[in-house]
């Protein structure tokens, strides 16, 4: 009886545990958190990013917008007002001061009728309604009458475009896009175009190619006396052949100011386009536009990139296997259920009962896990066997909690980001505080990373067999701590180094506080001193005749 009574209760367990397993709570989450700000306009927004990513996904697909307002700035594609331009497979989530991405993608047309394709101003498009997203779902309804359906996997984006039965079914292609910075042309960080090159093959079914960017969020570029450009390979397969499609290549012209009338467009082209060679300031703007049959009234496409080459863009479609839109829908929110959410529950009635705390819960959660990027085997920079993160946006945000919610949720993913971190000083001389699109790009005030790598070693992540090499970790950190930056002749900064590094070096060794000579002076206090304390943390260890010189200097 008792053996009964025994059985009964771990089926019971059993039935109870895969109910438990079968809720889904991906529906608490709502993408558009962070998207408005208080007067209903991306104006004070979070500047969030409300398309379609896999946990930590390379690709975050999503649309573009134009700037409504001078307030309401794309930073992140997305603003509630804004006209759409294209719908892209890069974007950035909860960024600030200068736009980064918008690159690779589509813009469903249904007429060419006042098109001039280098001013995508003459067919970007009003939405009807609200957007709508889910996890692993976006959908945008355009007032050409396009409705636009989205998914997307680590390294691939999923496109699908209803038509209307009035019109032409249109894709353009722009390989030039990218956002615009939204504060004016002139601005220093302005992100620009470069060049690029399109190849069209089998009768239209499949374009490949590459382009080149570079500035925008960070830096970087001609204004800062180096360079940071930024090239993406892709390839495209549509579900249908076209019935024609046309290139077309023009000048180069800033995003944010249409070109001149006169500008000339070049129609046609056998073997493809190509604006210049790798490098050129400003190469000729280069794309295609692909026209189907009038009997086609939905076209897909799968659009694979990559930073390494058009081979492996081409190979990352493979990850998007079926022609069913849903079925990578739910493939995308089977991994955020497998990797995020299925990691924790709510145990407390009160909270399970109350809808608004779980949509609060599991939004945050979702946006807690759209960045960095896993970009590991796509580094174009150096070879190496070590995992690769991109997009630290920001450690100087992180350090704080959420790189020690890694730590304990998610430990090998947090392990790889330092590995990655060490892996940046190894080829590039100075671990991130932030870096964006292969590009150490920005220090608010201290080095966040010696931070980390503290977390993790006082958390007991302290030996090789966690595949953190520990004295290489410590010497990038011993980097930031003794070794002032050169300039990085930043015009928001004249003061002071703020690509990585600690540019108050100086006045820090020697007055143990930071001068007015410096920008931020009161607050590079602070964190110089916190980054101290916690290398004095791992030298107690590591290296014991260094830990009274870096905890007094932490005083």
């Amino acid at each position: 009886m008792g053996l009964l009574k025994l059985a009964f209760i771990c089926v019971l367990a059993s039935v109870i545990a895969a109910a438990a397993a079968a809720e889904d709570v991906t529906v608490y989450v709502d993408p558009f958190i962070g998207t408005e700000g208080p007067t209903g306009n991306g104006a004070n927004s979070g500047d969030t990013f409300p398309g379609v990513s896999v946990p930590f996904g390379m690709v975050k697909i999503g649309p573009d917008t134009n700037e409504a307002d001078q307030a309401s700035n794309p930073f992140a594609g997305y603003t509630p007002d804004g006209n759409v331009t294209a719908f892209t497979c890069f974007h950035e989530c909860g960024v600030g001061g200068g736009s980064k991405y918008g690159v690779v993608g589509h813009m469903p047309l249904t007429t060419l009728d006042g098109v001039n394709v280098l001013d995508n101003t003459t067919y970007m498009q009003p939405r009807v309604g609200h957007d709508r997203a889910s996890v692993g779902y976006y959908a945008s309804q355009l007032a050409n009458g396009a409705n636009v359906e989205l998914s997307a996997s680590q390294h691939a984006g999923f496109f699908q475009y209803n038509y209307p039965s009035h019109g032409d079914r249109i894709v353009l292609a722009d390989v030039s896009h990218n956002l615009p910075s939204g504060i004016d042309a002139e601005f220093p960080k302005s992100q620009t175009y470069s060049n690029g090159q399109m190849i069209v093959q089998n009768g239209g079914q499949r374009f490949v190619g590459w382009g080149v960017w570079r500035g925008g969020w960070g830096g970087g570029g001609v204004a800062y006396g180096e360079g940071s450009d930024m090239q993406v390979y892709f390839c495209n397969d549509f579900d249908s052949i076209p019935s024609s499609f046309e290139y077309f290549t023009g000048p180069w012209n800033d995003p944010t100011s249409p070109p001149s009338p006169d500008t000339q467009v070049t129609l046609g082209g056998q073997y493809g386009v190509q604006g210049g060679p790798v490098g050129d300031d400003q190469g000729n703007r280069v794309g295609a536009y692909f026209i189907f049959p009038n009997h086609v009234d939905t076209v897909k496409s799968k659009l694979g990139v990559s930073f390494i080459s058009i081979d492996k863009a081409c190979k990352f479609q493979e990850e998007i296997p079926s022609w069913t839109l849903n079925d990578t829908v739910e493939a995308t929110k089977e991994q955020w259920n497998k990797e995020v959410f299925d990691k924790m529950s709510i145990n407390d009635k009160a909270d399970k009962a109350n809808n608004t705390r779980l949509t609060m819960f599991y939004s945050a959660l979702y946006r807690m896990h759209q960045m960095p990027s896993d970009r590991t085997g796509e580094n174009p920079k150096w070879s190496s066997s070590e995992p690769y993160y991109d997009d630290f946006y920001t450690l100087w945000d992180t350090f704080r909690c959420l790189n020690s919610w890694y730590l304990l949720a998610h430990t090998q993913r947090a392990l790889d980001m330092l590995r990655s971190l060490v892996d940046t000083w190894r080829h590039e001389g100075y671990m991130p505080d932030a870096r964006s699109g292969n590009y150490n790009g920005k220090v608010q005030g201290g080095t966040n990373a010696d931070i980390v790598l503290a977390d993790a070693w006082v958390k007991g992540f302290n030996s090789s067999r966690y595949g953190i090499n520990w004295s290489d970790a410590y010497a990038a950190m011993q980097k930031d701590a003794e070794v002032t930056p050169k300039p990085n002749h930043d015009p928001d900064d004249p003061t002071c180094a703020n690509k990585e590094g600690r540019c108050a070096l100086p006045d820090w060794l020697e007055y143990s506080y930071i001068t007015p000579n410096f920008s931020l002076s009161v607050s590079r206090t602070v964190d110089y001193s916190l980054n101290d304390f916690a290398i004095s943390q791992v030298a107690k260890d590591m290296a014991p005749q260094d830990y009274e010189k870096y905890f007094k200097r932490s005083a």
